[in-house]
């Protein structure tokens, strides 16, 4: 569906990945499962739940194999460990994580670094001082 997507707009996979993995978080986060970010005052907290998130959505689908999260503080800002089955939706994790800044109400970007010797694919989201 998303290659359709990309043949007819000419935009690019991984842009409309991107994209959507942001709207996702800044709208159907907020209405639907919106409740799922109540719990957390912080980037920071919501980052190091996702793992009991994904955990407590896999209980209602049974078949679901959720991604893993780590979060590793760092003097740049937080880096983000990702591994999954699904190859290709790396794009996809950088909008969730563009959209979270936007949700806590912070500035700043994602950066997509080089894996992990693990494997886990990092990214580094720097909030821009307020």
């Amino acid at each position: 569906m998303v290659a359709q997507a990309s043949e007819r707009t000419g935009k690019s996979v991984a842009s409309l990945l991107q994209a959507f993995g942001r709207y996702w978080i800044l709208f159907t986060a907020r209405s639907t499962y919106g409740d799922l970010l109540d719990g957390s005052d912080d980037l920071e907290s919501f980052l190091f739940q996702l793992n009991s998130l994904h955990e407590s959505v896999a209980t209602s689908m049974p078949k679901l194999i959720p991604p893993s999260f780590g979060v590793e503080p760092s003097d740049s800002g937080l880096i983000v460990l990702y591994v999954s089955e699904r190859e290709g939706l790396e794009p996809m994790v950088t909008g969730l994580l563009e959209g979270l800044l936007e949700t806590f109400g912070l500035d700043g970007h994602v950066q997509r670094l080089d894996d992990s010797s693990y494997g886990e694919r990092r990214f580094l989201i720097r909030a821009d001082e307020q």
